[in-house]
């Protein structure tokens, strides 16, 4: 008679196992994070509201370890000191330089100019805060609201490992900084630029 009970063979697991991770991206600015406008002289003569600086350009870099959609918004980290009627800018585009006895002493406006993108031109792109659509047309400048900016073709972001962006930093100082001197005063502008991942 032959025995009909059947012995299962030894057994071998395979475990498959690994991390889906989203490429991690950096931004920083080569060579030197400050704006220095140096030596302002006074003018207690001055009789416009508010006088500008001459603008400067910095670059900023964001290098990500594989392509990347992004977007930047910014966050004024001296938002107290931001006077809130400056003329010839809208209120959500200038961040706060400081205070001097109590007074604002005028603002600051951040907007980006040319984009490249891993060795190619690419266009700068805007969103108001709580929309889902790109523009090219408008928005090139960071603001308070929470409003975005991305970088791509037409109206739609391209993802990239390195972009390379000029900032074009233009600031306008209050008669209150001119006329009101009995000591030096420091600007004091800071903010945080965010990146935020699409």
């Amino acid at each position: 008679m032959l025995s009909t009970n059947a012995h299962a063979a030894d057994t071998a697991e395979l475990v498959v196992k690994g991390t889906i991770r989203p490429s991690a991206c950096l931004a920083s600015f080569p060579g030197n994070s400050v704006i220095d406008f140096g030596t302002i002289k006074s003018d207690p003569q001055l009789k416009e509201r508010f006088k500008d600086l001459p603008s400067q350009r910095i670059d900023m870099r964001i290098s990500c370890d594989g392509p990347t959609k992004i977007a930047v918004k910014a966050i004024d980290n001296r938002e107290a000191t931001r006077e809130k009627d400056i003329p010839g800018i809208d209120a959500g585009d200038h961040f706060g330089l400081g205070l001097y006895r109590g007074k604002s002493i005028g603002g600051y406006v951040v907007r980006f100019g040319t984009a490249v993108a891993d060795g190619q031109s690419v266009g700068i792109l805007g969103r108001p805060n709580g929309s889902a659509a790109w523009s090219s047309s408008t928005l090139r400048n960071l603001r308070q609201d929470g409003s975005q900016v991305s970088f791509g073709a037409g109206s739609t972001p391209v993802a990239f490992s390195e972009l390379v962006a000029g900032l074009d930093i233009s600031a306008k100082l209050s008669r209150v900084a001119y006329q009101l001197l009995a000591d030096d005063i420091q600007l004091d502008g800071s903010i945080s630029i965010e990146m935020l991942y699409l």
